[in-house]
């Protein structure tokens, strides 16, 4: 081989090298812009329940705080029925890209759907940002016209009258609905010993006790707070008193004040927030991340807080983490609880 021949080889060689080591670079930076410059396109948030009520207002004050984190518009769509089945399972058919978020209730619907209507999915599938809606069940009554002033006055009047006092009361899906059997159960009193009247909503029962066609209701205690003028509790279904109703007993409290036997039990209220599907996280480690934090940096705003609180909506900071815990021990009490399911 000439020199001239050796001479051509070699640049060859060190061209293809060049080359390759150039595109590799490339390579590279577009991976890491990728991972940087996410999103590129708009990101969408499907609501599991109708326009109008909580979870659709808290979807729609924090798309304009999104897309203010993450440089790119945020959309609503509303894709109610089946007690949020059918969000949920369209929700895991879309790409886990990031590019969609579930809002919901996680629970006790998911509860509901995996317990007594065999869906299809489990709530491993999903991956929790953020459940800032942890609400509880309470009793309440009419503030102005009290029925009854505390919960043994309520107690007492149902053993002494039984099936004389209404009960308002959600849907036998409901934790508020469980929490009421399990009251009762745990005093030596049944569903027949109380008019149980079910409603589709909380609110409806608000208005019902606000009409006195009611004697007392075991209802949501979040939706209720800016209602606490006309309405007040005489127990909360929490492991602690609950402001404003703070003359009102927790449950292990108010168990023992009525003498029940055993510690009884109750379920967690509505569990709700922002999800993802769980691969989301494992394919795109990095836009997790992102997506995290902008919901983070979102909590920790104080004039953001404010304005989601003033419009009765819900901004604490649970996290990943927590929210993911939230909803297995609460799963794992309405498992325990599933004979008492009964699918909307």
């Amino acid at each position: 081989m000439t020199l001239l021949a050796i001479q051509r080889k070699s640049w060859r060689i060190a061209c293809a090298m060049l080359c390759a080591g150039v595109a590799a670079g490339l390579l590279s930076m577009t991976k890491a812009a990728s991972a940087e410059d996410w999103p590129t396109k708009p990101i969408k948030m499907i609501v599991s329940l109708g326009v109008g009520g909580g979870m659709d207002n808290l979807a729609r004050s924090m798309a304009p705080f999104l897309q203010q984190e993450l440089g790119q518009p945020v959309v609503v769509e509303n894709r109610p029925g089946a007690g949020e089945l059918l969000a949920h399972t369209y929700y895991l058919q879309q790409p886990d890209d990031g590019y969609t978020i579930l809002v919901t209730v996680a629970m006790p619907y998911m509860a509901v759907h995996l317990l007594a209507q065999n869906a299809t999915y489990s709530i491993d599938d999903f991956k929790y940002i953020n459940l800032p809606r942890n609400d509880y069940t309470m009793i309440a009554v009419n503030k102005k016209n009290p029925r009854f002033k505390t919960v043994a006055e309520f107690v007492d009047a149902v053993r002494k009258n039984p099936g004389k006092y209404s009960v308002g009361v959600g849907a036998p899906s409901g934790a508020d609905y469980i929490n009421l059997v399990l009251f009762l159960n745990a005093l030596g009193l049944d569903l027949k010993d109380v008019r149980s009247v079910n409603y589709n909503t909380s609110g409806e029962i608000r208005t019902a006790l606000l009409g006195d066609q009611l004697d007392v209701g075991f209802i949501a205690g979040l939706p209720t707070i800016p209602m606490a003028d006309l309405l007040d509790s005489i127990m909360v279904f929490n492991s602690e008193r609950m402001e404003p109703w703070t003359n009102a007993p927790a449950f292990e409290e108010a168990m023992a004040q009525l003498g029940a036997k055993g510690k009884g039990q109750f379920v967690a209220g509505a569990l709700g927030g922002f999800l993802v599907q769980s691969s989301f996280e494992k394919k795109y480690p990095e836009r997790w991340k992102k997506l995290v934090d902008a919901f983070k940096k979102i909590s920790d705003d104080p004039a953001k807080v404010k304005l989601l609180k003033d419009r009765d909506l819900w901004a604490d900071w649970y996290g990943p983490e927590k929210s993911g815990e939230m909803v297995r021990s609460t799963f794992k009490a309405f498992e325990a609880q599933r004979g008492l399911l009964k699918p909307e």
